[in-house]
């Protein structure tokens, strides 16, 4: 059995595909939310369809059997879960791997957005501030109205927390993997990453196994 948590719209093939996104659901029911973007609650970056294997799973939790699956994979969805809930997930992690399973974790890279900042800032200090702030996706500028408010809650983007390649390493030597190793896109011992990587924008890439 192998996972890949956070899905997005990533179907891939001999993985269960889990993700917690309200687009799951209204995915299923394409009449309603057709009726929602006419009502201007949805936007037209919600209307896309999400394919059907794709499971509506809270990772935080899930409950297989211990010793139960060989792959993990996730991307981009850690940092939309606060960070001790991205610690206790990373044990679950751990204890659903069998012996030599591998985890790999694709993760926005802070380090990467910060050090663009700061060489930024000394040509553009004003423009590069404006950028950093958009990149941190943490809070939106202006406040929005019901029900825009409330949907952006549930369907947005918001990182509770930064990601950097140590903090990945911290969290993955807490949850009890050892020897954590750092590789590019696409790239390292995982099978078939091409089917299942497809974020190579300002993103690093760590796996461990147990």
């Amino acid at each position: 059995m192998n996972l890949n948590i956070g899905s997005g719209e990533n179907a891939v093939d001999g993985y269960i595909n889990l993700d917690y996104s309200p687009n799951v659901l209204l995915s299923r029911v394409p009449l309603i939310k057709s009726v929602m973007r006419w009502l201007n609650i949805l936007r037209s970056d919600h209307m896309k369809s999400w394919d059907k294997r794709i499971l509506y799973k809270d990772a935080r939790k899930l409950n297989y059997p211990a010793n139960s699956v060989e792959l993990i994979y996730s991307s981009h969805f850690l940092e939309h879960i606060y960070y001790w809930e991205a610690q206790e997930v990373l044990k679950s992690c751990y204890k659903f791997l069998a012996p030599g399973g591998t985890i790999r974790l694709a993760l926005p890279d802070y380090k990467d957005i910060a050090e663009g900042f700061i060489e930024q800032h000394s040509l553009e200090p004003l423009a590069a501030s404006w950028e950093f702030n958009r990149s941190l996706l943490s809070y939106p500028f202006h406040k929005s109205e019901m029900p825009m408010f409330f949907l952006n809650s549930r369907f947005g983007h918001v990182h509770k927390w930064h990601p950097t390649p140590a903090m990945a390493e911290e969290l993955l030597i807490s949850a009890g993997f050892n020897n954590p190793i750092f590789y590019g896109f696409q790239k390292g011992p995982y099978p078939n990453l091409k089917a299942i990587e497809h974020r190579s924008d300002g993103t690093f890439y760590v796996q461990a196994s147990k």
